[in-house]
């Protein structure tokens, strides 16, 4: 409990219910519960009830329930509840619930639940709420866009939307809803499956 800070880093081998701040790195190796501050970066080892943020980048290695803001990436080992803002790729390694952006990509491993916006691509195994991207049901992932969305449900926005099973409405320059009739599957403009 407390407040731990540093010119150059700070860093506390356990949990920590309090305030971290340093000028170029801050860690917590197991929980946080509070606000940690790095002028480059900040990671926490486990989870996180509070906020973290760094120019560089902002992790968690488990649940994050919060807020996190990275200049180039923030992002979740384990499920997110929260903010995360990031400006290249925000990423959880479960499920997203809440306002997701990453400029360069949006993605989690599982369920993506909430509002996600993003320049480049969106993508999850399941989408659900509003998603704003150049590409929507798409990752980027050895320097190579691939498929990983399996439903949408809810509304995309993009030039390519991409769903296999769509419950909802695609807005974009080409639009493929794979449980719709054959002739409806891929269109451009728009695309619905109520």
């Amino acid at each position: 409990r407390g407040l731990v800070g540093g010119l150059i880093g700070s860093g506390v081998g356990g949990s920590l219910t309090g305030l971290s701040i340093s000028g170029i790195g801050a860690g917590i190796g197991g929980d946080l519960k509070g606000i940690a501050i790095g002028g480059i970066g900040v990671g926490v080892g486990g989870n996180l009830t509070g906020l973290i943020g760094g120019i560089g980048g902002a992790g968690v290695g488990g649940d994050l329930k919060g807020i996190a803001i990275g200049g180039l990436g923030a992002g979740a080992g384990e499920d997110i509840e929260g903010i995360v803002l990031a400006g290249l790729l925000a990423r959880g390694g479960g499920d997203i619930t809440g306002l997701t952006v990453g400029l360069g990509g949006v993605r989690a491993e599982e369920t993506l639940k909430g509002i996600s916006l993003s320049i480049l691509s969106i993508g999850a195994e399941e989408q659900k709420g509003f998603s704003f991207s150049a590409l929507n049901g798409y990752v980027f992932e050895d320097f190579w866009f691939r498929k990983i969305n399996r439903t949408t449900t809810g509304i995309s926005i993009g030039l390519i939307n991409y769903a296999p099973e769509l419950k909802g409405a695609q807005l974009g320059l080409l639009n493929f809803a794979g449980n719709n009739p054959k002739w409806a599957r891929l269109l451009p403009f728009i695309n619905l499956h109520l």
